[in-house]
């Protein structure tokens, strides 16, 4: 690995040198190019390390950049945070805008039985300043559930709770190579929203989204570093349950028509026992396709991610994780900017 390492490094080192892509400062450049082959040995990053080496390979041999003033000029038009899915970008919305959006989520898949778990959430975002945009979220849920071993029989629909989210933009496309993106939010829920059951769930999640546009117009990529901290109390328990979580999502978008934007995602989830990331429990590895429909100031979004390798930790499933995450995900968002 460490020969493999070295050639791709030089290669990329001579690349960079003389690369007339990015009309970025070449110690920007020599600097990100270092970094991705450093983070590329991680173990947490083995599913992507072709991923990231092409789109190192990209972002360092793709045609021109866009100037500043072309990228400013398309802002809101292709909004990355909704272009792909699961997994978000870095844009922020514009001083004074206000978008309203319906995001409805689904979880399929448990081990026997049946499973379906819809999620729905109407947000209200704005932007509050350059770079920052904060919304307000309404949350709701529909189950089904019936059969699933260690899982109560659900079925019905309620409005759970609210969510709290900011997102502040570090690094801009328009003036830096990548876009970076840090995100925060906090939900309240009175509903176990994990399983459908009674009780109360709080959650925090913290993201940091990275994107790039290998070529301007045409291909934007995105990066997530994710991690999300709960407490849940089943109806009638006494006792406070808490679970942790860590990922990596990674995404790719093209534009195949004017207004039609596909693309694919892939996401590696890690479970742990306790609110801090204490005893791992398992694993999974989901991949799939997505579509970003953009008609003026209207986007819609579509995804879908299925479950294709994972471990339980002390479980009995072999090759999928089924106890701690789901076999299908599919995610539908219909948003206008106002």
């Amino acid at each position: 690995w460490e020969r493999v390492r070295d050639a791709l490094a030089l290669d990329c080192h001579a690349a960079w040198q003389n690369c007339r892509v990015c009309g970025y400062p070449y110690e920007v450049r020599r600097s990100i190019g270092k970094l991705v082959f450093l983070i590329a040995p991680l173990e947490i990053l083995m599913p992507f390390r072709l991923i990231l080496f092409t789109l190192a390979a990209a972002l360092v041999l793709g045609p021109a950049q866009a100037s500043a003033e072309e990228r400013r000029a398309r802002a809101g038009e292709v909004d990355t945070e909704h272009a792909f899915g699961n997994t978000t970008g870095a844009d922020t919305e514009e001083p004074g805008a206000f978008v309203p959006h319906l995001v409805l989520p689904t979880r399929l898949g448990k081990t026997g039985g049946t499973f379906v778990l819809n999620t729905p959430s109407l947000e209200l975002k704005y932007g509050v300043v350059e770079g920052f945009s904060a919304s307000l979220s309404l949350r709701g849920l529909a189950a089904h559930v019936r059969g699933v071993p260690g899982i109560a029989d659900v079925s019905g629909g309620a409005v759970t709770g609210v969510g709290l989210q900011g997102r502040y933009r570090v690094l801009d496309r328009a003036t830096a190579p990548i876009g970076f993106t840090i995100q925060a939010g906090i939900t309240t829920d009175h509903r176990d929203i994990t399983l459908g059951r009674g009780g109360r769930n709080d959650g925090f999640d913290f993201r940091l989204a990275f994107d790039a546009e290998p070529v301007f117009d045409q291909w934007i990529v995105a990066a997530n570093v994710i991690g999300t901290s709960g407490r849940s109390r089943p109806a009638g328990g006494p006792d406070l349950q808490f679970s942790s979580l860590t990922g990596l999502a990674l995404a790719s978008t093209f534009r195949v028509a004017p207004n039609v934007w596909i693309g694919g995602e892939a996401q590696y989830l890690r479970s742990y026992a306790g609110s801090t990331f204490g005893r791992f429990e398992g694993d999974a590895l989901s991949i799939g396709p997505t579509i970003y429909f953009v008609n003026g100031p209207g986007w819609v979004t579509l995804s879908w991610t299925a479950q294709v390798a994972g471990r339980e930790i002390g479980g009995s499933n072999r090759g999928l994780n089924l106890r701690d995450f789901d076999r299908h995900q599919v995610l539908l968002v219909i948003g206008r900017r106002l």
